[in-house]
């Protein structure tokens, strides 16, 4: 697994993102399962959306529900 963290410096609302896996035609690398966290303090996180990737090289957006 991994993680990636993103830190906009202030509190700010999400809608969503986009993935665009890897161009090339290779399959390393590409993410299957996705989980996303949110906090406001950085101590307690909460999971707002889960699923997975689809196995394509075409552009993946995720919304976020509210």
């Amino acid at each position: 697994p991994h993680n990636l963290v993103v830190d906009p410096g202030t509190a700010r609302q999400v809608g969503g993102f986009k993935l665009l896996p890897r161009q090339d035609g290779g399959n390393n690398g590409k993410l299957a399962n996705r989980r996303f966290h949110t906090t406001t303090g950085g101590v307690t996180w909460a999971q707002v959306a889960h699923g997975a990737f689809t196995a394509s090289a075409a552009e993946q957006t995720v919304m976020i529900p509210r």
